[in-house]
């Protein structure tokens, strides 16, 4: 996937981070090495959540080789290797573990993003019932709102 032509425009417009688990230490009966990509740097942490190898290294083999009558090596795929395709539940958890170790700092960064916007739309969202948006022209001017708009800090 990371040599595919889509991959590798998306990888040079978006910062990416990546690691490299081992499904075997996540319960799986074989190593299965995989690559993962996030916009999040904390991906890099998650062989933190490994555990032991759960696999013995060549035992459920995904593959068998075959030497054909011209002696040449021959590789197919086993009944295993569609198996191999599910990630283990060990996984699942390990990466809802590491996300929920940095969900605070994420939403209180979200927060304060949520907050400078919000003050930039509620002036502008006051400044617009106040003004008659067709002519332009201030709206219940006799009604001196400048002590409202000061209790709302605009």
């Amino acid at each position: 996937m990371e040599r595919h032509p889509r991959f590798q425009e998306f990888i040079k417009s978006h910062k990416l981070y990546r690691v490299c688990v081992e499904m075997g230490r996540f319960g799986a009966p074989t190593a299965k090495p995989s690559w993962l990509y996030s916009a999040r740097e904390f991906i890099q942490e998650l062989p933190n959540y490994q555990g032991a190898k759960s696999y013995q290294p060549g035992q459920n083999m995904l593959v068998d080789m075959v030497k054909t009558s011209d002696g040449a090596v021959q590789i197919n795929g086993n009944h295993r290797l569609k198996g191999s395709q599910a990630y283990p539940k060990a996984f699942g958890k390990a990466v809802a573990d590491l996300y929920m170790a940095h969900r605070a700092a994420e939403l209180k960064t979200a927060g304060q993003a949520l907050i400078q916007k919000s003050s930039s739309v509620k002036v502008r969202l006051a400044r617009d019932i106040a003004t008659n948006t067709l002519t332009g022209k201030r709206r219940w001017a006799a009604a001196d709102l400048k002590p409202v708009f000061g209790y709302l800090d605009l």
